[in-house]
C-alpha cells in the first residue's frame, strides 16, 4: 500500500497537463472542460498515502506523501496562475464556473466524500476501480487549486484567496475520511504516534 500510493513521474506530469485544461476551463468558463481537466489528471496515490500515513504513524512517510500532493497542487497552481494573465485577451466577463467552485458547497463535499472511500476502498483491496473514483478527487480537489491561481493574477475578486480557503478545507476533510475508512477496513493505528497524526487531520 505504501509503494502504491507513494509520488511517481507521472503524478506531476498528468498534473501539469490537469491543470493545463482546468486553466483553459475557467478562462473559456466552460463546464465541461472541468471535467475533462478531472478526467486527465492523475490517479491521486500521495493524497490517500496522507491517510494512510497517519494510520501507520509514520511521520516520514507522512511528510513525503504530504510534499509530493503539494507539489502536484502547486503545478496545478501556476497554470492556473498563467491563464490568469490572459483575462484581458478573454472575451469572458463573468467566469460564473470559477465563483461557483471557489465556494465551499454541499455537493462538492460529498462528491469528495464518496470519493475518497470508493478509492481507499478499491486502493486496499488492489481493485482497478481506484483509478475511475479517483476523478472524483482531483475534480474536488485541483478545480479550487487553479482558480487560486487564477484569481491571483487576474485580479478578479472572489477568486484568491477564496479558491485556496477551498483547496485546504477538501484537503483536510478528504484527508480524515480517508482515515476514517481505513480504520473501518479493519487497519489501526500501529502507534501512538498513529492517534496523534489522526488528531491533526481531525
Amino acid at each position: 500500500l505504501a509503494h502504491r500510493t507513494s509520488p511517481s513521474f507521472d503524478f506531476y506530469l498528468f498534473s501539469l497537463i490537469s491543470g493545463s485544461i482546468l486553466s483553459l476551463s475557467i478562462l473559456v468558463d466552460e463546464p465541461a472542460l472541468f471535467i475533462l481537466g478531472a478526467i486527465l489528471a492523475p490517479f491521486m496515490a500521495p493524497y490517500l498515502g496522507i491517510s494512510f500515513a497517519a494510520i501507520m504513524g509514520s511521520m516520514s512517510f507522512f511528510l513525503r506523501s504530504l510534499a509530493g500532493f503539494l507539489i502536484g497542487s502547486f503545478l496545478v497552481f501556476l497554470t492556473g496562475l498563467v491563464a490568469g494573465y490572459a483575462t484581458e485577451f478573454s472575451s469572458t466577463t463573468t467566469y460564473k464556473y470559477a465563483h461557483l467552485h471557489a465556494q465551499l458547497s454541499w455537493p462538492n463535499l460529498i462528491l469528495l466524500a464518496v470519493g475518497v472511500i470508493v478509492t481507499t476502498g478499491a486502493v486496499v483491496r488492489f481493485s482497478r476501480t481506484a483509478n475511475v473514483a479517483s476523478v472524483a478527487l482531483s475534480y474536488a480537489l485541483y478545480i479550487p487549486i487553479s482558480i487560486a491561481g487564477f484569481g491571483l493574477t487576474s485580479n478578479i475578486p472572489d477568486l484568491w484567496p477564496d479558491g485556496l480557503v477551498v483547496y485546504s478545507a477538501y484537503l483536510a476533510w478528504g484527508a480524515l475520511l480517508g482515515v476514517l475508512t481505513m480504520i473501518l477496513l479493519g487497519f489501526r493505528p500501529l502507534s501512538l504516534f498513529g492517534y496523534t497524526l489522526g488528531g491533526v487531520l481531525l
